[in-house]
């Protein structure tokens, strides 16, 4: 499928973000996608590059385009999830994460679902969960024990 060296690169990258080594993993699928370019390479540099670059606007592009490639794969699913979420569209992140295992199970879409927990509905269903209002009487009514 790759080129033996390609192939190296991305499994040490792969490693490298099961580990937390986002730099490492950085450096891997800049080099694998230099020498072959392929949609895990751009989904999963895509997601490097939003972690430790901060570029989410770039990240989400490519995140997207390797997704648009290989519609099945929840792999691209999840690291465009935790890009958005990584950008501030939490809800955004959240569905793309669940429309993931849709398309099966994945280790990284699980890990992060779980690393959010589970979210009680918003106050009010009509407004934004960002709301205000959600948010301050959501607030409150936690710290009360309403919630």
């Amino acid at each position: 499928m790759y080129p033996e060296e390609t192939e190296q690169l991305l499994a040490k990258g792969r490693e490298a973000l099961a580990n937390d080594q986002e730099y490492l993993a950085l450096v891997c699928f800049e080099k694998a996608i230099r020498m072959e370019w392929s949609p895990e390479a751009c989904s999963s540099l895509a997601y490097c590059r939003a972690k430790v670059k901060g570029n989410y606007p770039e990240s989400i592009l490519l995140a997207r385009k390797a997704l648009e490639l290989e519609p099945d794969n929840p792999v691209h699913y999840g690291n465009l999830g935790r890009i958005l979420i990584l950008s501030g569209e939490v809800d955004e992140g959240i569905r793309m994460l669940r429309q993931g295992l849709h398309h099966g199970e994945h280790i990284n879409i699980v890990r992060e679902l779980e690393r959010l927990g589970i979210r009680k509905p918003p106050i009010f269903r009509k407004l934004a969960r960002g709301h205000p209002l959600n948010k301050s009487l959501g607030q409150l009514l936690s710290r009360l024990g309403f919630k």
